[in-house]
C-alpha cells in the first residue's frame, strides 16, 4: 500500500474529513517534516491524534497485524520492574521499560499542578546536539559556519520534527520508525449505516468503521492505525565515524595563453607538497584570488566571524589563513580552502574567484609565510586596531584613565567591523563613518578630561575638550592634529547620519579620490593622529 499507489478505500467519498486525513498520513515522511505527536483535540466534532515511537527489527519482525498502537501517551518514562521467578521476585530499574520499544516525544504530566507538557526525547537532542531557543521552544542544529538549521519546534498542536534527522537517529539505532494516527469524527453528515475497513501490509496497518453511536444519537467514524519505516544504513545517520564525504570545489589558479581558466580541485589529499606528493600537480601553496568583496559576508555578520589580519574566524568552528593586505583582492592557498572551510563555504568563495592579478600576494605575505618573519600589515584599517588599542592603553597609564570609553556591548562588533570600504559605493561609506565616529568622536572619554582641566565653554563637545586638554599640555596647534577627528565628526552629522541636503559635498572631507580610496585617507589621517596622541601620553608618563 504505501511503497507503491495505494488502493483507494471504498469509504472515501461517504467521509471526506477521514479520507483528508488519511492521505496526509499517507504523507507523512515523504515532505521536509513529520509529525511526531499532535493532539487536535476536538473540533466540529473531529478529533486528531498522532504519536510516533522507534521499535527494535525484533519486535517488527513479531508481526505487524494488530492496528493498535505499541505504545501510549505516558509511556517511556524510566523506573522500576519487578519479575517473579517460581516465588522469588526480583526488582530492576530500566531507562527503557517499553520491551522492544522507545518514545520520541515524552509526555509531562503533573495532574493539575502544573501545566502538562511534552519533551523531546533526551538521546534525540544529545545526539545531534541540539540548541533550544526556550521562548519559542524551537531545537536548532548548526552548519559547519554557524547558521542554524531548524530540526523541531513544539507547539500548542504537538510537535514537529525535520524528517531528515528522524532518519539519521533511525540510522544511528537501527530501529523502525511507527508513526501512529488515531481519528475520530461524529457528523449528521456520515450515513447511517455500518461499515469496515481494513489495509494491512509489511509497512502499514490501517483500519476504518463507521456506525452510529448509541450514546450520542448520530455517526460516528473512527480511522487508526500504523506505519513503518525500516532503518536507513547506519552510515546515513551522518555522526562520527560516519560523516559525509566533503566535496571539494574546484578553483581557478590561472588562465592559459589564450585566456581560458585552468581550474584544480582544493583537496589536499590531491595537492603537491614539499614532501613528494602528487607530482605534476599544483602544490598545496598555489595562490587563489578573490574580489575582496567575498569579505562582505563576513564584516556584515559580527557575531559569528571575524575578519583579523591575516585570518577569517568563524567563532570557534574554522578559521582560514587570508591574505588581505593587498589592496584589490584577497588571497587563500589552495590547500587551505580545501582544509579549512565547509563545503557550502568554499562554495560561496568559488563565486568570488578571480584568475591571479598582476599584483600577486601582499609583501606581508610572503614575508611573513615564505620568510618566516614577523610583519605589521600594511593596509589602514588592519593596522588601525591595534593604533586604536594602544594610543588608549598609553592614555590610561599616563592620566588614569583611557583616551576613549569602552563600548557599550551592543557596539562592541564596530572596531571589528570598521574597514576600508570593498566598493565605492555610498551606503558602505556611511556605515564606516558612522564606525569611525563612535571610536573617535563619541567615545572621547568626556568626563576624564573634565576632570583634569574643568568645564568648558557652555555646549563644549568632546573634541573640544580634548583640543583644550591637549593645549594644557603644551601640544602646538592641537585644533590641527585634531582635524582628521573633526572631519569624521563633520561627515556623520551632515550625511551618514542624517537626511543628505543640497549643499551635502562628500569631496570637502575626501577631495577627489572617491569614497573607497577617500576613507582609506580619512583613515590613515585618523591613525596618524592617534600614534602622535600616544607620543603625547608616553611623554607625559616619562616626565612625571
Amino acid at each position: 500500500m504505501i511503497s507503491g499507489s495505494p488502493s483507494r478505500p471504498d469509504w472515501f467519498d461517504d467521509d471526506p474529513a477521514q479520507a483528508e486525513v488519511y492521505e496526509g498520513f499517507l504523507d507523512e515522511m515523504n515532505g521536509s517534516w513529520v509529525w511526531l505527536w499532535r493532539d487536535v483535540g476536538e473540533t466540529l466534532g473531529h478529533s486528531i491524534g498522532q504519536y510516533s515511537a522507534l521499535l527494535t527489527p525484533e519486535r517488527v519482525g513479531a508481526g505487524v497485524s494488530d492496528p493498535g498502537w505499541d505504545v501510549h501517551h505516558g509511556d517511556g518514562a524510566p523506573g522500576f520492574a519487578r519479575y517473579s521467578d517460581r516465588g522469588t521476585w526480583t526488582t530492576v530499574y530500566e531507562r527503557f521499560p517499553l520491551e522492544g520499544a522507545e518514545v520520541l516525544v515524552y509526555d509531562r504530566i503533573w495532574h493539575g499542578v502544573r501545566p502538562s507538557d511534552v519533551e523531546l526525547a533526551e538521546e534525540f537532542r544529545l545526539l545531534f546536539n541540539l540548541w533550544e531557543d526556550r521562548a519559542t521552544r524551537t531545537y536548532y542544529d548548526f552548519d559547519g559556519s554557524g547558521s542554524p538549521i531548524k530540526v523541531a519546534v513544539i507547539t500548542d498542536e504537538g510537535v514537529r520534527v525535520l524528517c531528515s534527522y528522524v532518519r539519521r537517529y533511525q540510522a544511528a539505532k537501527q530501529m523502525y520508525l511507527a508513526l501512529y494516527l488515531d481519528s475520530t469524527r461524529w457528523s449528521d453528515d456520515l450515513p447511517g449505516d455500518d461499515h469496515a475497513w481494513d489495509e494491512v501490509d509489511p509497512e502499514a496497518v490501517l483500519s476504518y468503521y463507521r456506525h452510529s453511536d448509541p450514546l450520542e444519537g448520530r455517526p460516528f467514524s473512527r480511522l487508526f492505525g500504523k506505519r513503518l519505516f525500516p532503518p536507513p544504513p547506519m552510515e546515513a545517520s551522518g555522526v562520527w565515524p560516519f560523516e559525509r564525504n566533503k566535496n571539494y570545489q574546484e578553483f581557478v589558479i590561472g588562465t592559459t595563453d589564450v585566456g581560458e581558466e585552468i581550474t584544480f580541485a582544493s583537496n589536499p589529499a590531491e595537492l603537491a607538497n614539499y614532501f613528494g606528493a602528487n607530482p605534476g600537480n599544483p602544490h598545496y601553496l598555489t595562490p587563489v584570488y578573490f574580489r575582496r568583496e567575498v569579505l562582505n559576508k563576513y564584516y556584515a555578520d559580527s557575531d559569528r566571524f571575524s575578519v583579523e589580519d591575516g585570518y577569517l574566524r568563524c567563532a570557534g568552528l574554522w578559521g582560514l589563513r587570508i591574505d588581505n593586505d593587498q589592496a584589490g583582492h584577497v588571497m587563500v592557498f589552495l590547500g587551505d580552502l580545501g582544509r579549512d572551510i565547509p563545503e557550502a563555504e568554499a562554495r560561496y568563495w568559488r563565486s568570488f574567484n578571480i584568475p591571479p592579478p598582476e599584483e600577486g600576494p601582499s609583501k606581508t605575505l610572503i614575508r611573513r609565510a615564505f620568510g618566516a618573519q614577523f610583519a605589521d600589515p600594511q593596509s589602514v584599517d588592519l593596522r588601525f586596531p591595534r593604533i586604536y588599542r594602544q594610543t588608549n592603553e598609553a592614555w590610561e597609564s599616563a592620566f588614569g584613565k583611557p583616551l576613549f570609553k569602552p563600548l557599550h556591548a551592543d557596539d562592541r562588533h564596530v572596531l571589528s567591523k570598521l574597514h576600508v570600504p570593498l566598493t565605492d559605493g555610498a551606503a558602505e561609506f556611511d556605515e564606516q563613518v558612522l564606525y569611525l565616529a563612535k571610536l573617535l568622536v563619541d567615545s572621547i572619554n568626556e568626563e576624564a578630561l573634565t576632570d583634569r582641566i574643568g568645564k568648558g565653554p557652555s555646549g563644549e563637545k568632546g573634541l573640544g575638550k580634548l583640543e583644550r586638554f591637549l593645549t594644557d599640555l603644551g601640544v602646538s596647534d592641537a585644533r590641527t592634529l585634531l582635524g582628521p577627528f573633526a572631519n569624521v565628526q563633520g561627515l556623520r552629522s551632515r550625511g551618514a547620519a542624517h537626511r543628505k541636503g543640497s549643499t551635502f559635498d562628500v569631496t570637502v572631507a575626501i577631495g577627489e579620490l572617491g569614497r573607497q580610496k577617500g576613507f582609506e585617507e580619512l583613515l590613515r589621517a585618523a591613525s596618524s593622529t592617534l600614534e602622535t596622541l600616544r607620543e603625547v601620553a608616553q611623554r607625559h608618563a616619562a616626565s612625571q
